[in-house]
């Protein structure tokens, strides 16, 4: 069945041993729409203590704004698999900034497709560890207007903590921008 959820919904706790499998996320956000950060799909947030032992699988996600499928704040043991994401502004950002940041560890990103996404398909930033990115599709990023399109990007600003990730067996398939698959 198809439900359509609107308003916020948030949880300021931790969160621990959930599994969201086979549901979609519409939101209304079109190519060439403006940018509203923290406007979103789905947002999987720890604070401290954290939050641990969650699966993201099989999830359509499509009209993200600045939120599609993201890993926030201390997030640990958590897989993102066989996803389907397309037509977001920001689909995929495993992060948490400004200060103070808050790890992530040990997040795996397997089998995904992102398609025709504007950027951060995904974007790793800020002092995630041992984050793997493997066997995924990134495909057709889209010129966003304000700066070039981007694939998969990992972000580091002057005072960040690094990022540690292993990059392996995905496929990148491109018509504009292909030098931007990996930056």
């Amino acid at each position: 069945r198809d439900y359509k959820v609107t308003g916020v919904q948030t949880c300021a706790l931790p969160i621990y041993d959930i599994i969201l499998s086979h549901l979609r996320f519409e939101g209304f956000w079109k190519p060439g729409d403006p940018g509203i950060n923290g406007n979103g799909a789905l947002q999987l947030v720890g604070n401290n203590p954290g939050s641990s032992n969650l699966v993201a699988d099989h999830l359509t996600i499509s009209g993200a704004n600045d939120v599609g499928l993201d890993v926030w704040g201390a997030v640990t043991n958590t897989t993102l698999s066989w996803n389907f994401l397309y037509k977001n502004r920001h689909p995929t950002t495993i992060s948490y900034h400004p200060d103070p940041y808050l790890y992530r560890d040990c997040i795996s990103l397997h089998h995904n497709i992102y398609a025709q996404n504007w950027e951060r398909n995904p974007q790793l930033r800020a002092d995630s560890r041992r984050i793997e990115v493997a066997d995924s599709l990134i495909a057709d990023w889209e010129d966003g207007g304000t700066h070039p399109p981007l694939g998969l990007t990992i972000r580091a600003e002057p005072g960040e903590p690094s990022v540690e990730a292993a990059i392996h067996g995905n496929f990148f398939l491109a018509e504009t921008a292909p030098e931007a698959a990996l930056v």
